[in-house]
């Protein structure tokens, strides 16, 4: 009896630190689910140009409705009509990139935040640089995401503190960027 006793305690003891060695995290790995959980957003509201001279294209402003309704499927093919003419610029590009982020496309969106980004100082570029970070993030581009982020931060605008607050959860997460 006392050796069935003394065998049990030390199955318990064992099956103990088995359990714990396992559910240990793998210094530095971070697996992909965190990084798209601190990718997700929510999207940013409409925001016109202020600056833009002439008025917008109708699919765009149709566009622009179903996006303001949270209709990001359905927004796209007016914002990608409004693209290819090139009618309204790296605007409807941003919210094209917006949505496809959104509807899960997160290839052709890196494409078009990255073209916002290429316009240069347009009302979008700050917005432009934390999405895509976002998008990054998502795929598990540390590097990419963190030079994003430094970016945004260098500018100084509305999305600085967030970006920063992003940029700490990566590094307390395990990811050593450099």
């Amino acid at each position: 009896m006392t050796i069935a006793i003394g065998v049990f305690a030390w199955l318990a003891v064992e099956s103990r630190h088995d359990a714990g060695v396992s559910q240990s995290p793998q210094a530095g790995a971070i697996p992909l689910e965190r990084f798209q959980l601190l990718a997700q957003f929510e999207p940013p509201l409409y925001s016109p140009d202020e600056r833009r001279a002439s008025p917008h294209s109708r699919q765009y402003r149709v566009a622009i409705e179903l996006y303001v309704k949270k209709d990001f499927a359905g927004a796209l093919p007016g914002l990608r009509a409004s693209v290819a003419a090139q009618a309204d610029g790296p605007e409807a590009q941003f919210y094209l990139g917006i949505c496809l982020l959104l509807t899960g496309d997160r290839a052709a969106a890196v494409q078009d935040l990255q073209s916002v980004i290429g316009a240069g100082d347009t009302p979008y570029l700050e917005s432009a640089r934390f999405f895509l970070a976002k998008a990054l993030l998502g795929t598990g581009d540390v590097s990419g995401t963190r030079g994003q982020l430094e970016k945004v931060i260098a500018m100084h605008g509305d999305l600085e503190k967030r970006s920063e607050s992003l940029l700490t959860q990566i590094v307390v997460s395990g990811v050593k960027v450099k």
